[in-house]
């Protein structure tokens, strides 16, 4: 393609009106620019033609909570015959793609709409306590940086079931009326406490091996609330006025603490509202 310039009556030529498209290495690319009534040169672009087009986005995963997630792209057919059907599975690949794709996961529960799960930009994610009985969906937005370079792509999981054997103890858990969990109490300093917490159907307690630092009744406001940024550590709500940190050893050792909590406190209020009733 040779360049074209158009001219004004005067005779300078019209700034940003020449263009070519020239192959440079493997790679088109397409240049604008102008030049100044003085010849100088305003401004040069270059754009990468053959950039991958994202076409496609699926997941794969589930439907139980210890299964990962992962999701897979598609770009789509170039007129070179390449990419057709490629798929891209890990997000160092993605980085390698001349397109990179912006990655968020996120949730819905109870037919409600999707919320972003913070810290979730990756190609795979683990579900958590906090997925179960939701919906998990990602979606991915080919960008530059902060800039869009397509539409943006959504996919959706089937809904999250909990794994059949951690539902299996939290059942024993909550027959047999008991729960002891081995934890950490972090502090601000880093100093870490061992512990125990103890949940029954009436009440919770946190421990030492040789005694009882706290036992409370269960309130509307408890809560164990789930560390994105490290899979091993939460946060126990007592209640609207005190929460305390705690880590446990292992992530699946966290979300049956976490299940096993909520089944005894969703127990306690239906007991109590059973009782007023």
């Amino acid at each position: 393609m040779r360049w074209e310039q158009k001219r004004l009556p005067l005779g300078h030529p019209l700034g940003r009106s020449a263009h070519q498209l020239s192959p440079v290495g493997d790679t088109r690319v397409y240049m604008t620019f102008g030049w100044s009534p003085h010849g100088v040169l305003c401004d040069l672009h270059a754009l990468d033609t053959r950039a991958p087009v994202l076409s496609k986005v699926s997941v794969s995963g589930g439907p139980y909570s210890s299964s990962l997630c992962q999701v897979s792209v598609e770009f789509a057919k170039d007129k070179s015959g390449k990419g057709e059907g490629e798929k891209h599975r890990s997000q160092q690949q993605q980085q390698n793609q001349s397109a990179p794709i912006s990655i968020q996961w996120h949730r819905s529960k109870n037919g409600k709409p999707f919320a972003p799960i913070a810290g979730a930009v990756t190609s795979v994610y683990m579900p958590t306590a906090d997925d179960v009985n939701a919906v998990l969906g990602v979606s991915c937005l080919p960008c530059d940086g902060s800039v869009p370079l397509g539409p943006s792509y959504f996919a959706a999981t089937q809904q999250i079931e909990v794994d059949p054997e951690m539902g299996a103890l939290v059942k024993a858990f909550v027959g047999q009326d008991k729960a002891k969990f081995s934890v950490n109490l972090l502090s601000a300093d880093n100093v870490v406490a061992k512990m125990y917490l103890i949940f029954t159907s009436s009440s919770f307690e946190l421990r030492t091996k040789s005694k009882t630092s706290f036992k409370e009744d269960y309130q509307t406001s408890f809560r164990v609330i789930l560390s994105h940024q490290n899979p091993h550590t939460f946060v126990l709500q007592v209640h609207q006025g005190l929460s305390l940190p705690f880590a446990v050893q292992h992530i699946m050792e966290r979300d049956l603490l976490a299940l096993t909590a909520r089944s005894f406190w969703a127990l306690a209020l239906k007991n109590t509202l059973n009782a007023a009733g």
